[in-house]
């Protein structure tokens, strides 16, 4: 199997943060100048895109940071789970012992969204396709200890936001230790909060990462243009997420390049 590819998904993610920097800005630049814009739209008037406006459209730039990162995680523990189709009979027992414990417990919570085989009161073959898969995965992988039919989204899989726990936990299923420690190590990161050491680094990190899913939730539950956060806040937040996603795509080249 080839190598994982673990550059995509950040290089995807980079480039929506490219596109919320650049949709904020074009907001607020209208606001600025109202005649500078027109649309043959019916119902639109961007003469009259204001403060308000702009503190919409950055309300939903958070909301999609939060989202394109979170798929940014599940891609990279995909890549990660493809490879380890190839690598885990070579491991350690007990990393696999882990790894196929958390196979199990994840893939029991997957199962639990899978509510219905039903379409329209008759057995909707995709979904019993979806089914198939998975109990196929876990025959295969959980009892015959077997991972080349592991289904790698498996891996992905977490229902919560991706505070910087549930991406512990998350990375954990590939027996990844230590990942803030890890993450706190990172040079860029130690600039960015202006610190020296791991330790602190890491403190500053899991702070700033909740603080950041905090303000995500808020603006879930109370979206409106009344109020809101402004574009350099916003674009902090998004160097911020791009800058954990960088350092987590290193460690998990580390991580990978030590599988035997």
């Amino acid at each position: 199997m080839a190598a994982a590819d673990l550059d995509f998904a950040l290089v995807e993610f980079r480039d929506r943060t490219k596109q919320i920097r650049e949709i904020m800005a074009l907001v607020e630049a209208a606001g600025r100048t109202p005649t500078a814009l027109t649309t043959p739209r019916a119902g639109i008037d961007l003469s009259q895109v204001s403060v308000s406006t702009s503190n919409t459209a950055n309300s939903m730039a958070l909301i999609f940071l939060a989202s394109a990162f979170e798929e940014f995680v599940r891609e990279e523990a995909i890549q990660c789970g493809n490879y380890l189709m190839d690598k885990y009979p070579a491991m350690p027992a007990g990393n696999k012992n882990m790894i196929r414990d958390s196979y199990w417990v994840v893939s029991r919570d997957r199962l639990k969204f899978m509510k219905s085989i039903l379409v329209s009161s008759a057995p909707d073959p995709a979904r019993i396709g979806k089914v198939g898969a998975l109990l196929g995965s876990l025959k295969s992988f959980v009892v015959d200890d077997d991972a080349s039919r592991l289904d790698s989204q498996t891996f992905a899989h977490h229902s919560n936001n991706f505070r910087p726990a549930i991406v512990v936990e998350i990375f954990r299923r590939f027996a990844v230790k230590d990942l803030p420690g890890q993450l706190g190590e990172n040079v860029r990161l130690k600039s960015y909060f202006g610190v020296s050491t791991k330790a602190q680094c890491s403190q500053m990190l899991a702070s700033k990462w909740d603080e950041f899913y905090d303000r995500r939730n808020e603006t879930v539950h109370s979206l409106g243009g009344a109020s809101g956060l402004a574009v350099d806040a916003v674009s902090s937040y998004v160097e911020f997420m791009e800058l954990i996603a960088e350092a987590l795509k290193g460690v998990l080249v580390k991580t990978l390049a030590s599988w035997p």
